[in-house]
């Protein structure tokens, strides 16, 4: 999907679009929002002539999202961005803290805890309590790079906690790249509060079906409805005051209130929807139609308006027939007394109607009262929100090396103090090649410039250098695997935290008895090398590797005691996840697992997924599939080296690498990465941490397919290549 993140407005319409092999975008429907999910695309063809039960597009087809509002929003974005430049924001020297030739200095502000009592409060760690003051203690900017499972929700959590409750903010604005750390952030926070029994004064805001079930009481949407029921269980009996007071009767009241705050609204639905009649949509028309002609009809039955004739609802005076006999059912003839009434109907009913109305926001109303107000960056874009002119004591921005400027401009504009919270070690932020390609041409800049994320801009600043803090404990992975992240990331600083595994040992086969395991497909030679797939012919699938990963789930699968702690594992978070650096992969994959006949749980166990997709995301066992392999690249040592592709981006394969938590299995080639580049770094730490004893390094087995693909032969049973010996071969 060519969009950053799936967030839109209840307000918008979203277009999906199809890329066709001719390299055009055709429309196949409209995005259903309140059937869509994180894990799931909803679209509605239904105004674009899809038959019942046609496929819209094929499997790994490439899909985008064109919103109604798009070129409002990226005007927001824009304004945002300008007004940050223009020095216009509410702290208006932003822009010092991210140029390398600023000479910005950090405000020292005091702070009324000491070290030992945040980290016991919070049970922070020590490069986290060291964090915490720091931030605490310098503004305007704080910047916290996080990296793989060090604990970054967790510190965010604690913070707003701290601060909230100790009178040093009154408001917080939190934002990020993705729902998914939206979610996980704004969990943190609500958790901290409910221990003190306690419940913050929190609204989350964007798409509902991208928030987490936990969060959904709090949706901008959800309190608008509290709001409005409040409004409304009140409102009968101030209706009876107001008619008593006028002199007229209770019962006459009652009456009144059903006609203006339920049949008045489904008359001008009906009028609305003859008005609107589109001949395309002519049957769901006529039965939307006679629908609500019924609700009236039983409606009229329910007020008791018999005077020997019924109202034609299809009129247009139909709604004044109706308070006509309603009148006359009640004997009325107080004209004066009946308009009175009406107008206070009319007032409740037009601010029951306009709180959410693109004129008058609630999402506004509770943006600039509530405590905490959390949505990502692109979300929070929406001009319903007012951010132009909201102001917050605090802006946390997480992922924010993810962010691009423009997305990063949105929620830090409102901020007196901001903390940007992320690791430009780990993805960047996402521009479509052809803008990179024509940015380039205009500014005449390196490519690196462009794609360069703020975070990291303002992490390498004079600035930066002051304040920019790391957390260097991580929980998420067992030693083998963090000590390989550690080696060929983060220069060997990472510290490791967890030692107990979430999978008994007594639960793994034989084969993954091993942390670090490396499915090396080297001596397939080019039967196991990469194939052009996708339907753009942009992406790339190794089907040597995916059999091989069949083949290695099948064996999973077989064996009883993993399937018997399987089963008492929270199938919702997935057991073992099978990253791809290439979508076709991804798909192809997918094919082969549900083909090979795998058991229902294990299937369900499995997420699929490209390295892309992934960042913030874990899994016991990870399952990492290369992809790359080819004799495209330059001579070295006499031999042809692969071409690397994406696989040169250090990120992409960082994020890769450091998703699994018990078991890591990279299968692809491991022989042949050119020298100097990201994955013969790779291999250079993960040998050495064979010689000692660290990692582990198997031929793969695998059904590979002859070029005439009329016969398969099982490759010859693993074999261990020794660290030392293989050393030598690769030198």
């Amino acid at each position: 999907m060519t969009v950053s993140a799936r967030d839109f407005g209840r307000d918008e319409e979203v277009r999906v679009e199809l890329l066709t092999k001719s390299k055009t975008w055709v429309p196949i429907g409209v995005l259903d929002l309140d059937l869509s999910r994180n894990n799931q695309v909803a679209v509605d063809a239904f105004r674009y002539r899809a038959a019942e039960g046609m496929m819209l597009c094929a499997a790994g087809a490439e899909l985008r999202f064109r919103s109604t509002l798009e070129s409002e929003n990226r005007l927001r974005r824009t304004v945002a961005t300008k007004r940050i430049l223009e020095r216009k924001s509410v702290y208006p020297d932003l822009i010092d803290f991210f140029k390398a030739s600023s000479s910005a200095e950090p405000t020292s502000a005091p702070f009324g805890s000491t070290a030992e009592h945040i980290a016991k409060q919070y049970a922070l760690n020590e490069s986290q309590t060291n964090a915490f003051l720091t931030v605490c203690t310098s503004k305007p900017l704080g910047l916290l790079q996080g990296p793989p499972g060090t604990g970054k929700t967790k510190f965010i959590a604690a913070l707003i906690h701290y601060l909230l409750t100790h009178g040093v903010i009154r408001n917080v604005l939190l934002a990020s790249q993705s729902n998914e750390a939206v979610n996980n952030a704004t969990e943190g926070v609500l958790r901290l509060f409910r221990s003190g029994d306690s419940e913050p004064s929190l609204v989350r805001v964007g798409q509902e079906g991208q928030i987490s079930e936990t969060l959904k009481p709090y949706h901008s949407a959800k309190v608008e409805a509290h709001y409005r029921e409040q409004f409304r269980a009140g409102l009968k009996q101030r209706f009876r005051s107001a008619a008593q007071h006028i002199g007229l009767t209770v019962e006459f009241s009652d009456d009144l209130f059903l006609m203006e705050s339920t049949v008045w609204p489904v008359w001008n639905q009906l009028q609305s929807t003859l008005t609107h009649n589109d001949e395309q949509e002519h049957e769901e028309t006529h039965s939307r139609v006679t629908s609500l002609q019924q609700t009236l009809f039983n409606l009229q039955q329910k007020l008791q308006m018999r005077s020997g004739q019924e109202v034609n609802w299809y009129s247009a005076e139909a709604y004044e027939d109706a308070i006509a006999l309603l009148l006359k059912k009640h004997a009325i003839t107080s004209a004066e007394q009946v308009r009175k009434l009406r107008g206070v109907a009319g007032l409740a009913r037009d601010w029951m109607g306009s709180v959410t109305s693109r004129a008058r926001s609630f999402e506004e109303f509770l943006a600039n009262t509530r405590q905490i107000v959390a949505g990502t960056c692109v979300g929070l874009g929406r001009s319903s929100l007012g951010l132009s002119t909201a102001r917050f004591d605090l802006v946390i921005i997480d992922e924010a090396a993810r962010c691009t400027p423009s997305e990063l401009a949105v929620p830090m504009q409102a901020g007196k103090w901001i903390l940007l919270v992320g690791d430009h070690l780990q993805l960047e932020p996402f521009h479509q090649p052809e803008v990179i390609r024509e940015t380039q041409r205009r500014l005449q800049v390196p490519k690196r410039e462009i794609i360069q994320s703020d975070f990291e801009r303002a992490f390498a600043s004079p600035y930066g250098r002051q304040v920019g803090q790391t957390l260097d404990v991580q929980y998420r992975m067992l030693f083998n695997i963090g000590e390989l992240v550690s080696r060929a990331f983060y220069r060997r600083s990472l510290r490791h935290g967890r030692a107990e595994p979430m999978i008994p040992a007594s639960a793994l086969p034989e084969e993954l008895k091993h942390q670090l395991l490396w499915h090396a497909t080297d001596r397939f030679g080019s039967k196991a090398y990469q194939k052009v797939a996708g339907q753009s012919g942009m992406s790339l699938c190794n089907s040597t590797e995916a059999n091989a990963i069949a083949d290695l789930l099948r064996r999973l699968d077989n064996h009883q005691p993993f399937l018997e702690w399987l089963a008492t594992f929270d199938s919702e978070q997935k057991a073992i996840g099978i990253i791809c650096t290439y979508g076709a992969q991804s798909e192809l994959i997918r094919q082969k697992l549900r083909a090979i006949g795998l058991s229902p749980m294990m299937l369900n166990s499995c997420k699929v997924d490209t390295v892309d997709s992934y960042q913030g995301k874990e899994n016991p066992i990870v399952i990492l599939s290369l992809v790359r392999h080819n004799d495209d690249g330059k001579m070295e040592a006499g031999q042809k080296t692969i071409a690397p592709g994406f696989m040169s981006r250090a990120n992409r394969i960082n994020v890769a690498l450091s998703r699994a938590m018990d078991r890591l299995i990279i299968v692809g080639a491991f022989q042949r990465w050119p020298n100097g580049g990201t994955m013969d770094r790779v291999t250079s730490f993960y040998q050495e941490m064979m010689e000692e004893g660290f990692a582990h390094l198997v031929e793969a087995t695998a059904e590979i397919e002859t070029t005439d693909h009329t016969e398969k032969r099982k490759a010859a049973p693993k074999k261990t290549w020794k660290g030392k010996s293989f050393h030598a071969r690769k030198r």
